[in-house]
């Protein structure tokens, strides 16, 4: 397992950082919870003292986030192919699941406070380096076996 080989450590980093930061910032711009920071929005719809219909699930979702992002700056240092792919996996699923939201017009954008502009960046970010480390590292085995 090579340990912080090119520069994609700092790319698994910046967007870990980038997801942590949503659990001491305001989720929502506007309404009902524009000034709880992302951990107190999460407590509070977890806690069923802001109760909208998607309320529990997004609580969870709000953790699960801020959990990806101390699990991506943990393992950014280490570059192996199966974590890249993991890392991949998960800021991906991340990335399609707010796309869903605001496809549904659950979460459309006016709502969007900083966080969730961090996070769909930092998964973005995060989701085509890995992309790059997995194909570059591909290519140069076939390249190295003569395939």
């Amino acid at each position: 397992m090579a340990v912080g080989v090119g520069r994609l450590w700092m790319v698994d980093a910046t967007a870990g950082v980038a997801l942590l930061v949503g659990a001491v910032t305001p989720w929502l711009r506007t309404g009902q919870g524009h000034t709880l920071t992302g951990l107190d929005l999460a407590d509070q719809l977890l806690g069923g003292r802001l109760t909208p219909s998607w309320g529990r699930t997004a609580g969870l979702a709000l953790y699960v986030c801020v959990a990806a992002g101390a699990l991506l700056l943990a393992s950014s240092a280490f570059r192996h192919a199966w974590l890249d792919v993991v890392r991949m996996a998960v800021t991906g699923a991340m990335l399609f699941a707010a796309l869903f939201l605001v496809a549904r017009s659950w979460f459309p954008f006016e709502l969007w406070g900083l966080a969730p502009v961090l996070a769909v960046a930092g998964c973005a970010l995060s989701c085509t380096a890995n992309a790059w480390s997995v194909l570059s590292r591909h290519v140069a085995d076939d390249m190295s076996t003569g395939e």
